[in-house]
């Protein structure tokens, strides 16, 4: 029960912490499952409005199995664990690979309830994806490594042949940097780093 204005603080500060934060979070009710309340953030992430939250449960988003499901619930709820790895569903069907920090709460009646701050993961699909990784710092590095005042000075070919990249893969990895704003092209051969 509110018994005092710093009571009442606390909790007008807590309500605009979680609407206002960037991260998005959801209230969901330890006992069924439904969704009580969700941040803008989350409304943003997912693609549902508040309303359509509060006509949900946790089980039209996360794509655990029921039964599973519940029991990730009842650990965060005795808080034997409160962080996962889900994949979850937005409202246009797309799967989010998403990490849920989870923590018990309660309101004044005494009901119990999860507040779970989701954030999207953020992990590469494939081998391949980390190899275009690499691939993209080393014409970065060579870039940056060959150098004259502010312009860097490279065929594709010379960039290619000191990389071990194929001329094709360079020359998309220039044209990425170029649509990315890294490097403008100063005619043929020369780019200036724009970071």
């Amino acid at each position: 029960m509110i018994q005092s204005k710093s009571d009442y603080i606390m909790i007008y500060n807590t309500e605009l912490m979680f609407y206002n934060h960037i991260s998005a979070m959801l209230i969901i009710d330890a006992l069924t499952g439904r969704i009580v309340d969700a941040n803008p953030a989350a409304e943003r992430f997912y693609g549902y409005s508040l309303d359509e939250f509060k006509s949900l449960n946790i089980d039209k988003i996360n794509t655990l199995q029921q039964d599973e499901l519940h029991m990730k619930m009842k650990s965060a709820i005795l808080n034997e664990k409160n962080h996962f790895s889900f994949k979850h569903r937005l409202k246009d069907g797309t799967i989010k690979d998403v990490e849920v920090y989870a923590s018990p709460v309660s309101n004044v009646l005494g009901n119990q309830f999860l507040l779970s701050i989701v954030r999207e993961k953020l992990i590469f699909n494939s081998w391949e994806s980390i190899a275009n990784l690499d691939e993209r710092f080393k014409v970065i590095d060579y870039l940056l490594n060959n150098r004259i005042g502010d312009f860097s000075i490279g065929s594709q070919s010379k960039i290619a042949e000191q990389t071990g990249l194929s001329v094709t893969r360079v020359g998309s990895f220039l044209k990425l940097l170029e649509e990315k704003d890294v490097i403008k092209r100063h005619g043929n051969g020369v780019y200036k780093l724009q970071i």
